[in-house]
């Protein structure tokens, strides 16, 4: 983690809070609730989970307002190494156990019934295949003619080999 702007020791004084409650509380949960976006949060993990993104880790971005009341809210960055065949059994519950926040909440009843009903949520509706491809189809009309330069910049590092190789992994 680095901080771009702000305090890194601030968010870091968050973790280190949340990892000293017990989720089992009400008390604890609601503390937690006034710390962070919870819903937020839990779309940050439906999206990352759908994608089976497998870089996520290394690219947290998360920010809080300076004002009165401000919450932790998280940001969805780098998402090519997501929804990739390759990817399809990747264990990312488990990975995210090294989230210091993730592996907190999950031990609250309350945090599990509120992500599994609003991950089903998404399923049904922001993330549903129809709606999906035809994002993906829009969207890669408008980033086709950027491809060449993309590939070249990043495969080295095991990102999009070609513009062949993309238009493939687009099917």
């Amino acid at each position: 983690l680095a901080a771009a702007n702000g305090s890194l020791a601030e968010y870091l004084s968050f973790e280190s809070a949340l990892s000293a409650v017990d989720m089992a509380l009400a008390s604890s949960f609601a503390a937690v609730q006034a710390a962070m976006d919870l819903d937020n949060f839990i779309d940050f993990l439906a999206v990352e989970i759908y994608a089976v993104n497998t870089s996520w880790f290394h690219n947290r971005e998360m920010w809080k307002s300076n004002e009165a009341g401000g919450r932790w809210e998280w940001l969805l960055t780098d998402m090519d190494r997501g929804i990739a065949l390759e990817n399809l059994n990747n264990s990312l519950f488990d990975d995210f156990k090294r989230d210091p926040v993730y592996a907190q909440l999950i031990e609250s009843e309350a945090f599990r019934q509120r992500f599994i009903q609003h991950y089903t949520a998404h399923l049904n509706s922001t993330l549903s295949p129809r709606r999906l491809a035809s994002m993906v189809d829009s969207l890669a009309r408008g980033i086709a003619p950027e491809m060449v330069r993309h590939s070249a910049r990043w495969s080295f590092q095991g990102g999009i080999a070609s513009p062949a190789a993309w238009e493939e992994s687009l099917r």
